[in-house]
Formats: C-alpha cells, structure tokens, sequence
C-alpha cells in the first residue's frame, strides 16, 4: 500500500477552475441588445415602466444602446445611485434581455419585512404570543369577575 496518494484527474481540474471560471466572465462577448419595440421605443420609457424611481436617471441613459452596455461601475460613475436602484435596472435589464424584449416590463414592488425580519423573527412572535396570552388570561379572569392588581 503506497503512502503518497495522488488526486484523481478530474478533481485535480477541478480544484483550479475557480481561478480560471472568473478570468473568463470578463472576456465573453457582450449579449446583443435587443430590438427596440413599439412599446417600449427608448431607455427613458423602460425606467418609467420599472418604476422605483429610475425614471429619474433617464437623462443619464439617453440611448437604448448605453442603457443594455453599460455596467454597474458605469452607472455608478453617471450618478445612479443608490447602489439597489443600479442592481435593480441590470435586473430589470437582464431579464428583458434574456426573454428577447417579450417579457411584460412592470414595476416589482420590494418585499416587507413581517415580524421584524428574519433574524428578529422568533423574538418577535414569542413576545406577540406572550402579550395575547396574558390578553386573554385578563380576559378571562374579568369575565369570572376576579380582581386582579394592575
């Protein structure tokens, strides 16, 4: 039995197509910008259709062109802030681009957090749960007719 194991081929390849994955992202072609439709004709009508206020950056993305080219470092540097809003048009972009402009083009409206969010949820329902429980308790004890100190 041999005390040296060496890796296996393919996880030998593995292990280094990390390094080799991100080198590529920036060396691909761009994705074709896709045709301009009647109901959507320019940049400054597809911000207004997304909503969120990106209608508002419309002067800084005047052709369709600049609006599917440009990257989040661009748009960063044309003033489109905050960072969220960016995300959301290059999402918003993405997936037009994707569906080849027959996607219906709307607003997402943001999620709201319930309970606190996610990391205060348990917190917050056992103390909801601890305030209708004694709720009711005092409830209960009014209908029985039992005084109880305040």
């Amino acid at each position: 039995m041999s005390v040296f194991h060496l890796p296996s081929l393919p996880r030998l390849i593995l292990s280094s197509t990390p390094t080799l994955r991100r080198t590529v992202h920036h060396s691909l072609p761009l994705p074709p910008v896709p045709p301009v439709t009647t109901a959507i004709p320019n940049s400054a009508t597809f911000l207004k259709l997304i909503g969120r206020g990106a209608s508002a950056h419309a002067a800084k993305l005047e052709s369709w062109e600049s609006l599917f080219k440009s990257t989040s470092a661009q748009l960063k540097e044309a003033g489109v802030e905050p960072a969220r809003l960016r995300r959301y048009i290059i999402w918003q972009r993405e997936r037009y681009r994707v569906a080849g402009g027959k996607v219906e083009v709307k607003e997402v409206k943001r999620g709201v957090k319930k309970d606190g969010g996610e990391r205060r949820r348990v917190m917050i329902r056992a103390v909801r749960g601890t305030q209708e429980y004694r709720e009711k308790r005092r409830q209960e004890e009014k209908e029985a007719g039992v005084e109880q100190p305040e």
